[in-house]
């Protein structure tokens, strides 16, 4: 009987261990005073202890953080051994390493042989806590983003009710607070929206996918005025699909609108000046799509610019060859060492290429043409496209044939050429015709011939020509074709464009010189250049201008060891000028920072309007230290314009500068960061 008992003992507490050790909680018994009788294996694990070590240790002293309330665990054992289930959080202690982990704790008496303990499951609860943490965290961030947001962002119910707006959505809408704009706008469709219909289409469209993207509508402001927006929005739905809400953010677009408005005002003049430039022009774009097809291509090819506009594939290549092939436009990337290996007739001048071709069935005849071709940039300096400009040089060629073959002939049809023409031998004119005396402003030929050819050159190139002249005499190597700047009769500048080639005159070597005015195409040319660097409205460099002018300085100062300043300049409150006086009044007050900092700094320092309100200075060969010389300066300049003018407002600036140090170079990039958050900086100390 004795030792049926005792193996019934044995087994009991085998079952016993083997009960504790499944558990997925560590499980202490110990002592009401903290004295450890038993543990099972997730105790070891969690605390990372050996059985003797557990067994050796008190609850207290060894398990338990520094930090915890101590004196109370007295109380909560005796709680416990008096019946009471206790369940509390604790902070507990790994003795090894003495790390901090978090615990849920439950305690129980037991009734042992030797009296009462506590059985105490312990939880670890360190994972929950960690996500209670970054759950509060989370929503502490998208409260201060939801709160501090430079966009609008908004939550709205399908039927057209605000349920919260940010302060910058509110703000944009002219509203003090967002409480104002929700109470205020209980119909968003009719109030808020200038165009009601766009609502509909707003919510059909989030309705059947989810969301919306760049969805652009006017909105109307609390004062009645209106603003452009793009949206950006999810619908928020139940479990059963239906939407609870609508929420996403709103970017005030006016600008850009209006941007997008001169830049198509701008197009639209350059299109103008195109369809009516005398030489016959087309443009491509990046894709090798026709965009712009002039009324002089109409005439010279039969081909209306309607069908042609649009057309790829080379398709603009039929008129002229009849069949789909690269032409002159289409080599403006193309490395010099291709064409002169691959297209002999092709000469690249710089940026742009030129080459004669001839037309057999061009238009019915025989056609010789002459084309430039050069890329298009935008402002980033990446090329979008093409321009070719096409001239008919067929008289001009044919007129050189007929010189071979007849005096009279070859004179009769110089005379009648659209390009002047002149025999010089030696230095001297032994040969003008009518179109060339026209180009000149001379009225008979006696004024010219026997005349040295200096009376038509500028100073600036008889440099260049004579030294062009005597090479060819004496058979070297010289361009055929090259420019020149000439002077009239009464001492006006004109630019020519001259084709060259040694002929005998009278049994005598001489020069042939075919003229052509291109001072038009010139100006032209320069407007063109000159609207891809320069903003229209100040003058100043535009961020294009301004970047490439910076980036060849930067080199330099880096060659020359010189310092510079690098300003950023920020017009303050220009939304609340074009808000309240209206965008005429915002043009002044940039056209006045622009007056100011003309006046501030030297002619030499890159002056350029970054975009909207945002200016930009490179003071050069400047020194660290006179940053601050030249902000005074500048705040100096402020006060004397808003004293002198007539102002509605006054100009301030908000200023960033960053220095340029040639001893430890740095980028245009990183100047322009560093200036752009110093000025932010400043910004935001002004409004505090």
């Amino acid at each position: 009987m004795e030792d049926r008992d005792k193996t019934k003992e044995q087994l009991t507490a085998s079952s016993l261990r083997t009960i504790l050790d499944s558990v997925n909680d560590a499980i202490f018994i110990h002592t009401i005073h903290g004295e450890v009788i038993d543990v099972n294996n997730k105790m070891l694990d969690i605390y990372q202890v050996s059985r003797e070590e557990a067994l050796s240790m008190n609850i207290t002293e060894d398990f338990s953080s520094p930090d915890n309330p101590l004196d109370t665990i007295p109380e909560l054992w005796e709680s416990a051994i008096r019946g009471e289930k206790r369940v509390f959080e604790w902070k507990a202690r790994r003795p090894h390493d003495n790390s901090i982990f978090y615990v849920e704790v439950f305690l129980k008496k037991i009734n042992l042989t030797d009296g009462d303990a506590i059985l105490a499951t312990v939880h670890d609860i360190t994972e929950s806590k960690k996500a209670e943490r970054a759950l509060r965290e989370s929503e502490t961030k998208y409260r201060s983003i939801f709160e501090n947001a430079v966009e609008g962002i908004f939550q709205s119910t399908p039927d057209g009710r605000f349920l919260n707006v940010n302060h910058a959505l509110a703000a944009m809408c002219g509203y003090a607070s967002p409480e104002e704009m929700i109470t205020h706008i209980t119909d968003i469709g009719r109030q808020h929206y200038v165009d009601p219909e766009k609502r509909i289409e707003f919510r059909q469209t989030i309705e059947e996918r989810g969301y919306v993207e760049n969805f652009e509508h006017k909105i109307r402001r609390k004062d009645g005025s209106t603003i452009w927006v793009l949206i950006n929005a999810r619908a928020v739905r139940d479990e059963d699909g239906k939407a609870l809400y609508y929420e996403g953010t709103h970017e005030d677009i006016t600008e850009r609108k209006h941007t997008q408005e001169k830049l198509y005002e701008s197009e639209k003049r350059f299109q103008d000046i195109l369809q009516f430039f005398p030489d016959p022009t087309l443009v491509i774009d990046r894709e090798g799509r026709v965009t712009a097809w002039n009324l002089a291509l109409e005439e010279l090819t039969g081909v209306k610019g309607e069908e042609m506009l649009g057309k790829g594939d080379y398709e603009y290549a039929l008129p002229f060859y009849g069949h789909r092939r690269p032409i002159l436009i289409d080599l403006v990337n193309e490395p010099a060492e291709t064409i002169e290996q691959s297209y002999a007739h092709i000469q690249r001048h710089g940026n742009t290429l030129s080459g004669e071709a001839y037309m057999p069935n061009l238009s019915g005849g025989k056609v010789f043409l002459y084309g430039t071709a050069t890329a298009l940039r935008n402002k980033r300096g990446e090329i979008v496209g093409a321009i070719e400009s096409i001239r008919d040089i067929t008289e001009r060629k044919l007129a050189e044939t007929r010189l071979l073959e007849s005096e009279e002939r070859y004179r009769t049809a110089i005379e009648n050429s659209n390009d002047g023409v002149a025999i010089v031998m030696g230095n001297r004119h032994a040969y003008v015709n009518h179109k060339f005396l026209e180009i000149f402003g001379y009225d008979d030929p006696s004024e010219i011939v026997g005349n040295t050819t200096f009376m038509i050159i500028h100073p600036d190139d008889r440099d260049m020509v004579i030294e062009y002249t005597r090479k060819r005499q004496h058979s070297e190597p010289v361009p055929s074709r090259y420019e020149f700047k000439g002077m009239k009769k009464d001492g006006t500048v004109v630019f020519i464009e001259a084709s060259v080639a040694a002929t005998a005159y009278g049994g005598e070597s001489a020069s042939l010189a075919y003229l052509r005015d291109i001072t038009e195409r010139n100006e032209m040319e320069e407007r063109l250049r000159t609207m891809s660097i320069v903003d229209e409205l100040t003058g100043l460099y535009n961020r294009r201008g301004f970047i490439t002018l910076s980036l060849k300085h930067l080199k330099l100062a880096d060659r020359t060891k010189k310092g510079m300043n690098l300003f950023f300049i920020d017009l303050d409150q220009m939304k609340w000028i074009n808000d309240t006086m209206g965008h005429q009044e915002g043009d002044k007050a940039l056209i006045g920072v622009a007056t100011i900092l003309k006046k501030t700094f030297r002619e030499s320092d890159i002056i350029g309007r970054m975009g909207g309100d945002e200016f930009a200075v490179l003071a050069t060969d400047a020194q660290d230290g006179t940053g601050e010389t030249l902000r005074k300066r500048l705040k100096d300049s402020i006060e004397t314009y808003n004293r002198q003018e007539a102002l509605k407002h006054q100009i301030s600036m908000s200023i960033g500068i960053a220095h340029f140090d040639p001893k430890h170079p740095s980028s245009l990039d990183e100047l322009m960061a560093q200036a752009d958050i110093l000025m932010y900086e400043e910004k935001r100390n002004k409004q505090r």
